[in-house]
């Protein structure tokens, strides 16, 4: 019944149901097939009806789609759902926060609060791996705050004009400004790959549009009237690296991109996310890359316009190694510039479960958008409150520093030098490495003891975890003659490097 429209329905005059609105959008087209409920249901669901939703945010979709997969299944898809906190460290830098600053010195100005809200009015935004729609449920919740604001302060000042004997053009007195409200559902877009989190973006995003109205009521009195609904949110089903996101959203300078995409290395890539990030990245395709690139890519190539903005959440290592100069010289000199960054700081979501990554976000925008640059520095074990910092560069290992990057290289840079085969290799197939486990025995053998030194390794440096080594490079049989412990482990290194199938393995050894 709540799927069909009232001229076509069949409810005899007076009957309760007429009171019911049509609503369309399909929420109500399916029949729903309830077996006998308990006295229990109906008390939570009266329960349930009596509760204030309005302090519940719709973004708490996202968490909930996340708790019914586990963290092995988001890690392979690459889906990490975000908080607010987390949403807005990426959209207050990337245009919140200019917004806000604009209306805060035009307060006192109707000229450049109208100018304002009417550029409100022609911005389009656009999140290409929008999941349950948390990003667009946000941006829209935020941006009708500041039309709200707008609104409320151009009918005080036409107030205090009027108060003062003034006369008023076009001034707003009326508690009526529905038709006013110029930030809209249908200028929010979003790309998601699976049909159930776009549904629910969708839904998020009407409610959010219901929670914003409400606003508006106790503020004027009356609000937009959305039912039957026409004006939505479009969100697009589908791989957002197979479609052409004209499509979607025609590129303009009003167009601003932001999102959280998935991420995979490339061992958790399957076949098809790696022929995706090939194909986005074309001769720049480096097998380190992480599929997060793929978006980054495509987004400075989907925004052609001088004064354009975008913004993404991203694991931490496109700023790191060998995936910096593939990713980021080609973006760079295309004209893009970095005008924020959060360095490496601890993810987190609201999920009892949260699939456990560091991530940086990165904001980059072209033309008259680069003004000023913010680096949000975050304490060593990127947790707390950042401290934001102006600087005036930032370059993609995101530093204040020039955009230089280090490519890797088989070859001596400086040519005279010969070439490096190996790095700092022990070839020693881990029988000379003492593990923590192992450490009291080798410190309390006397000879073994005075050949221990500390190992450094991306194992320490990264994970913490201390390793030392038996350094007998300038020793002699005879000074460790006596040591049962540092003998085992030379016969272990001889017997693999003999068995080794590596020829450099058996030639070092029999070299010496």
């Amino acid at each position: 019944m709540l799927a069909t429209p009232t001229d076509r329905r069949t409810i005899e005059a007076g009957d309760p149901l007429t009171f019911f609105r049509y609503i369309n959008g399909g929420l109500f087209e399916d029949p729903l097939r309830l077996p006998p409920l308990p006295v229990e249901f109906r008390g939570a669901l009266l329960e349930a009806c009596s509760f204030n939703w309005s302090v519940i945010s719709p973004a708490v979709f996202g968490s909930m789609f996340q708790t019914v997969k586990s963290k092995e299944a988001r890690r392979h898809g690459g889906e990490h759902y975000t908080t607010e906190a987390n949403i807005l460290k990426t959209i207050q830098p990337l245009f919140l926060d200019e917004y806000r600053d604009r209306l805060e010195r035009a307060s006192n100005d109707k000229g450049q609060l109208t100018k304002l809200h009417n550029e409100l009015a022609e911005l389009r935004f656009l999140d290409p791996a929008c999941g349950c729609g948390n990003f667009l449920v946000v941006a829209y919740r935020e941006l009708r705050a500041v039309e709200l604001e707008i609104l409320k302060r151009r009918r005080d000042l036409d107030m205090e004009a009027i108060a003062a004997g003034k006369k008023v053009e076009r001034a707003q007195l009326s508690l009526d400004v529905t038709a006013n409200v110029k930030v809209t559902l249908d200028h929010f877009f979003g790309i998601e790959i699976d049909e159930w989190p776009a549904r629910i973006a969708e839904t998020a995003m009407l409610l959010v549009d219901h929670l914003a109205n409400q606003q508006m009521e106790l503020e004027f009195g009356v609000a937009p009237d959305r039912l039957p609904i026409t004006i939505a949110s479009k969100i697009r089903q589908g791989n957002a690296l197979e479609i052409d996101w004209n499509a979607v959203l025609p590129s303009s300078e009003h167009v601003i991109v932001f999102g959280n995409p998935p991420y995979a290395g490339q061992k958790e890539r399957t076949a098809e996310q790696t022929a995706n990030l090939r194909s986005a990245l074309g001769d720049d395709y480096n097998g380190n890359l992480d599929f997060v690139s793929a978006w980054f890519r495509k987004a400075s190539e989907y925004l052609t316009t001088p004064n354009s903005r975008f913004a993404f959440v991203a694991t931490s290592s496109i700023c790191q190694g060998q995936s910096v100069a593939p990713l980021w010289i080609p973006i760079l000199r295309s004209g893009w510039s970095i005008v924020f960054a959060h360095r490496p700081f601890d993810w987190d979501s609201e999920s009892a479960n949260p699939a456990g990554v560091h991530v940086v976000i990165v904001g980059l925008a072209r033309g008259s958008k680069c003004t000023e640059r913010t680096l949000f520095y975050y304490a060593a074990n990127g947790l707390g409150k950042p401290e934001a910092r102006q600087v005036a560069n930032i370059n993609p290992y995101l530093l204040n520093a020039p955009n230089i990057a280090v490519r890797a290289s088989r070859k001596p840079v400086p040519a005279h030098l010969p070439p490096l085969t190996e790095g700092n290799k022990l070839w020693d197939f881990n029988n000379l490495v003492i593990k923590p486990d192992d450490l009291d025995a080798f410190e309390t053998d006397p000879v073994a003891s005075k050949f221990i030194r500390s190992l450094l390794s991306n194992t320490t440096l990264l994970k913490g975890k201390p390793r030392w080594v038996l350094w007998l490079r300038d020793a002699e049989p005879a000074d460790w003659a006596g040591s049962v412990l540092i003998e085992e482990r030379l016969r272990l290194v001889r017997k693999e490097r003999t068995e080794s199938s590596d020829a450099e393995a058996n030639g070092i050894f029999q070299g010496g």
